[in-house]
């Protein structure tokens, strides 16, 4: 019992002091637990202070975040471009920091990267300090103590509205290059180096007649190509695929099994894994290809024509330089087609008509104006030149360009000669009528010149007997002798116009005065007139430009117009035999004389026969004056008609310009135009 007790003493001593020593190394535990405490919160605020300091020096917008996700630091950046201070900033949520249409994505977001734990990037809009919104890329990251707790949020913000602008810009871009492809009536295509079609678009497959874009996707277009055509196009599929551009017209079939006639350009595009494919435009060319087919069977045509028509034949392209002559021409002229093309048409011409034939022509070329001149053509037959007639047309496009010149030459010598002869026959003709004329006026003639000769005789007797008188009367003898004069002068004057009217001379034109002419036919006219009880009313225009004519032969023509008018009134006798002549201005800058009898009148039948030649009502007429008048008023330029009046006779008209040669232009302008 006694050593029990000892070792039970023993026990308790050890113990306590092992209780003891245990309390002693809890305590010092203790104080090295808060010492070591003490250190860590002291590097941690270090760590946020270095953390706040470098945000603060950062370029961009920084900002940091406490777990929960309010903001506890932002650096100068963030401040300069908001404008706002940190408390204002921690109020983002409600105020109008953030684009109104971009903040319920933010927040959607921010609160999931919050209650996650994860890191979170976003694109959204944020306020500059003069209110403009610029895109900006929102990323925050989470950092985290050694048990994976979060202690801040590390916010970057980069400005991202310049990329944004131009990825706007190139999605609108691209959206406008689509609507191109998909809207182009042509077949925009992308296709493998094995021929795989990668993509077309909906022209691309109505032109190959399937239903859809998809059932054409993946289909290998080798298959589309006709078999005479596809290793052709095989090859050129493969050398645009090994880099080169290229053309090329082909033949396929469509789903339909109908052949169609194509057209490809295409060039090399490379796609994103590296791979070359072709990007290809075709067309589809078959109705053109058609068209064309016919228009050289037209041409093939048209050549035999013309090397078959009797006709001389060429063209010229829209330069000017002959490009073709039909066999006609060649024998005619002896020259081969080879010599007359380009500009060897010149040695075909006369050499003193060359300038003007190359004149007009170039002159032609620019202006569009159809070609039109006589000059003198070789004629290999007799080694001569001859007149000839060449005239050219322009053939145009829709858009009236020219794309080529179509001519013809023809032989108009023999015309010519024929026409100088009809005009010296008119010409003598017209001499013939005026000397008959003059048969027909002896007596009217008679009666003017007789007037002043027996006024000379008056006064010259009464001039003597002034002078035998005694004193002689010298003041009354001077003034008979002053009539005597006058008269003869009038009798010069008749003389006179009936030389230039009766005269075989040639006829010349000048500038005359219609009404003096009209005037000077009134007074030879005037006897006859009076003794067929002719009332003559003359109305000439006060404002009658001068005209450039014939004086002789306009006299002619009002003489004859005249006598016809006082012939169709000899049967009148129960009322006045009144004759109207009158001169006015005419349209288009011409001169018109007209003369109006109460005659009997014609039928309307026989109106234009009266100036046939050799027509005549008149028992005792020859029926030539109205045809040599008409000749002589279309020479002029003019028109001479006749029409029947409302009551009784007929009224003669005729119309000429004032400048014939003016007006013959203006005529040609209009006519090539």
């Amino acid at each position: 019992m006694s050593e029990q007790k000892r070792i039970a003493r023993e026990l308790d001593q050890r113990v306590a002091e092992r209780t003891r020593e245990l309390v002693e190394a809890n305590e010092a535990l203790k104080r090295e637990l808060v010492v070591e405490r003490q250190r860590t919160e002291a590097a941690r605020c270090a760590s946020d202070q270095d953390s706040r300091a470098i945000v603060r020096s950062m370029p961009g917008m920084v900002a940091i975040l406490t777990p929960t996700g309010g903001i506890d630091t932002i650096n100068d950046e963030l401040v300069e471009y908001s404008g706002r201070t940190l408390e204002e900033l921690q109020q983002w949520g409600t105020s109008d920091t953030v684009h109104p249409d971009d903040l319920p994505r933010l927040t959607r977001f921010f609160s999931q990267a919050i209650a996650s734990g994860e890191p979170y990037d976003v694109e959204v809009r944020l306020r500059r300090f003069d209110g403009a919104y610029r895109w900006f890329q929102d990323r925050g990251v989470p950092r985290r103590d050694a048990s994976g707790a979060i202690l801040r949020w590390y916010v970057l913000q980069t400005d991202i509205d310049e990329r944004k602008r131009v990825e706007d810009a190139l999605r609108h871009s691209e959206a406008s290059l689509r609507a191109i492809v998909e809207t182009t009536p042509e077949c925009v295509h992308v296709i493998a180096r094995d021929g795989t079609l990668l993509s077309v678009n909906a022209a691309g497959a109505a032109m190959a007649g399937a239903p859809s874009v998809d059932f054409m996707l993946g289909r290998n277009f080798y298959d589309f190509v006709t078999p005479d055509d596809r290793e052709r196009y095989r090859a050129f599929n493969e050398s645009v695929c090994a880099g080169q551009k290229g053309f090329l017209e082909f033949h396929i079939f469509r789903v339909d099994g109908e052949c169609r006639h194509l057209e490809t350009r295409a060039a090399p595009l490379r796609n994103d894994d590296g791979t070359v494919a072709q990007l290809g435009i075709a067309r589809d060319v078959t109705a053109r290809k058609r068209a064309e087919g016919r228009l050289r069977e037209s041409e093939r045509n048209l050549r035999q024509l013309t090397e078959t028509i009797p006709e001389m034949l060429w063209s010229a392209t829209p330069e000017g330089a002959i490009d073709y002559c039909n066999t006609r021409l060649s024998d005619y002229t002896g020259f081969d087609a080879e010599q007359v093309m380009g500009d060897g048409w010149t040695k075909l011409v006369h050499p003193d008509d060359v300038d003007h034939a190359v004149q007009e022509w170039s002159s032609c070329i620019r202006t569009g104006v159809a070609y039109r001149i006589e000059v003198r053509t070789f004629h290999a037959a007799d080694a001569t030149y001859r007149w000839c007639l060449t005239h050219a047309r322009p053939l145009r496009d829709e858009h009236g360009g020219i794309r080529k010149w179509y001519g013809t030459v023809v032989d108009m010598h023999d015309w010519r000669q024929a026409q100088e002869e009809l005009r010296q026959t008119q010409e003598k003709l017209a001499h013939m009528m005026r000397v008959i004329t003059m048969g027909e006026l002896t007596a009217s003639i008679a009666h003017e010149v007789n007037q002043p000769l027996s006024g000379i005789l008056t006064n010259a007797g009464t001039c003597l007997r002034m002078l035998a008188a005694d004193p002689p009367d010298v003041d009354g003898a001077c003034e008979t002798a002053r009539r005597t004069i006058r008269d003869a002068n009038r009798a010069s004057e008749v003389i006179v116009r009936l030389r230039a009217l009766f005269s075989g001379k040639e006829l010349t034109t000048e500038s005359m005065d219609l009404n003096e002419a009209t005037r000077e036919v009134i007074a030879l006219s005037m006897s006859e007139l009076q003794r067929h009880r002719v009332m003559l009313r003359s109305e000439l225009a006060d404002d009658l430009p001068l005209v450039t004519a014939n004086r002789v032969q306009l006299q002619q023509v009002i003489l004859n117009l005249l006598r016809n008018a006082s012939d169709a009134m000899v049967g009148v006798d129960d009322s006045p035999r009144q004759l109207l002549i009158r001169t006015e201005r005419d349209e288009g800058d011409r001169v018109r004389l007209t003369v109006q009898d109460v005659g009997v009148g014609l039928e309307p039948h026989v109106m234009e026969k009266l100036f046939q030649a050799f027509f005549s009502t008149k028992s005792n007429g020859m029926g030539i004056g109205l045809s040599v008048s008409r000749s002589i008023i279309e020479k002029h330029g003019g028109r001479l008609w006749g029409e029947p009046n409302d009551g009784p006779g007929a009224t003669f008209a005729f119309s000429i310009p004032r400048d014939p040669e003016r007006m013959t232009d203006a005529a040609q302008v209009m006519r090539h135009s």
